[in-house]
Formats: structure tokens, sequence, C-alpha cells
């Protein structure tokens, strides 16, 4: 038998297998689906996590609450100073986010001292969240780094001029 053979079958056709006249019902696995930390995006969860508005985490942001030492990494190499990127952050993400932001455990109490909140406050998520697909602007899906990558590209490509 040669290789095409293998790959693809004999060129002789077989009796094909009836069509299936029903099909199950799809399984929505949209309440699973993986939470993240938006300030370090490591895994984490509602139950567990702090949750903070959009506005309450741009007013953490102008208290001084610094982002997670990976997204001035991520920042620095695409030639972000620090200084830059914290300056930008409130407005890109007022700009950028209307959801709010999921901290886990290790990120939660830099917050917390500065705007006291319970670990666990929205243990069934944000509203609506869980029941359909989420995408990148919905709190728990590591909104930080997406947001540290697209700052980069822009810095990287000249489409937005950053302190360097």
């Amino acid at each position: 038998m040669g290789l095409l053979q293998k790959l693809f079958g004999s060129s002789k056709s077989k009796p094909s297998k009836p069509v299936a006249q029903s099909r199950p019902q799809a399984q929505s696995h949209v309440g699973a689906q993986p939470v993240y930390c938006d300030c370090c995006n490591s895994p984490a969860s509602f139950a567990t996590g702090t949750y903070f508005t959009a506005t309450e985490f741009l007013t953490l942001l102008q208290k001084g609450l610094a982002p997670h030492h990976s997204v001035f990494l991520l920042t620095t190499i695409s030639g972000i100073s620090r200084k830059a990127l914290v300056a930008a952050l409130p407005r890109q993400i007022s700009l950028t986010f209307t959801t709010g932001w999921l901290l886990c455990p290790s990120c939660g109490p830099a917050a917390t001292e500065i705007l006291q909140k319970p670990d666990g406050n929205l243990p069934e998520g944000e509203p609506g969240s869980m029941t359909r697909e989420r995408t990148a602007r919905d709190a728990g899906t590591g909104k930080m780094l997406t947001l540290a990558r697209v700052m980069g590209t822009q810095a990287m490509t000249g489409a937005r001029p950053f302190e360097r």
C-alpha cells in the first residue's frame, strides 16, 4: 500500500454510512469558562478573588495601585517606560474597558489597602458574563496584560508614541 493510500484511503469507493437524522444537543460550557486575574493573568476565581467595578479600578490606579511586574516587563521590552505606562493606563483603561476587574488573592490585598472590599464579593461572576461567551473586555480575562500587549504593539509600530 502506497503512502497516498495510507493517508487518503483507497480510490475504490465504499458504501457510505447513512447520515444521522438528528444530532445530540451541543453541550454549553459557558459557565465553566476559565477565569484569570485581570492584573497578573494567573488563574483566578470569582469566589476567592476581589471584584472591582471599572470606576473603582480607575480610582485604585489613580491612588497608586501599580500594575503587576509582568506588565512592566512586557511594556519595557516594547519600549514604554514605567513612568509612561503608569501615566497612560487610566486613559487607556477608560477608553477600552467598561466592565469590572477581578483580582486574584495575590493581587487583591494591594488593592484592598486602598479601597476596602471583601474577597469573593461577586461569587457568581460578573452579571450576564457567565451565560454567554466572554470576551477580553469582561472581568476575569487577564485584561491588564491584554492591554499591555496592545500598547506595546502600538509603541513598536509607531502607531502611538510613548515616552521611552
